[in-house]
């Protein structure tokens, strides 16, 4: 089975970033091999395209047809999280055992990543930063493999992994007022729907 990850189905439709690994993936795919991916696969992809489109690499136009493209392939969209608990599946699951499956596989990920970046170009080190830079598994996952390939490895204390949101929120802070177009009493509503109604059902 294919295991998908949405940075692999980009390279489909942005023609600067073509990939044979990438296109010979998509042929399997539309031959009838058995593919699958977590739930949140399809807005991960979905973002790429629109900053993409913000970036002038796609037509909006290629971005609709692109996303008809993959809703028609038959691509299974895992649960995941929550949501795999709430499922007949993993409503029996030891819940510290998903977390940790879950992590395990992010770490994996992000070191498949690292290694594929590193046989691409020539890097000299690896840095990690922002909040998932405070993650012991991926850190230690970092370490040996640092050790083993001989990259220098740097990994900052707890106290400097700030979160992406923090770190925004200092930038803003630094360019002062003109940034500041919302008074501090404006309140956030984390419930609020998703909707891209000028986009194709996905």
């Amino acid at each position: 089975m294919l295991v998908l990850d949405p940075s692999v189905a980009a390279k489909w439709f942005l023609s600067a970033e073509k990939d044979d690994g990438a296109d010979r993936i998509f042929d399997r795919i539309q031959d009838g091999e058995s593919s699958s991916a977590p739930e949140i696969f399809r807005w991960e992809f979905q973002n790429m395209l629109l900053s993409a489109e913000r970036s002038g690499r796609i037509e909006p136009e290629d971005v609709e047809e692109a996303l008809i493209v993959l809703r028609d392939l038959p691509i299974n969209l895992e649960a995941t999280g929550d949501r795999f608990l709430e499922s007949d599946k993993g409503r029996d699951a030891n819940k510290a055992d998903v977390a940790a499956s879950f992590q395990a596989a992010i770490v994996d990920v992000l070191m498949q990543r690292t290694a594929a970046a590193f046989e691409r170009k020539p890097y000299t080190s690896v840095v990690l930063s922002g909040g998932v830079a405070a993650n012991s598994a991926l850190q230690t996952a970092l370490r040996e493999w640092g050790k083993k390939t001989n990259v220098p490895v740097f990994i900052p204390p707890p106290k400097y992994c700030t979160d992406n949101a923090a770190m925004i929120a200092a930038a803003a802070a630094h360019q002062g007022e003109a940034v500041r177009v919302d008074p501090l009493s404006l309140s956030a509503d984390p419930n609020l729907p998703f909707e891209l109604s000028s986009l194709p059902a996905f």
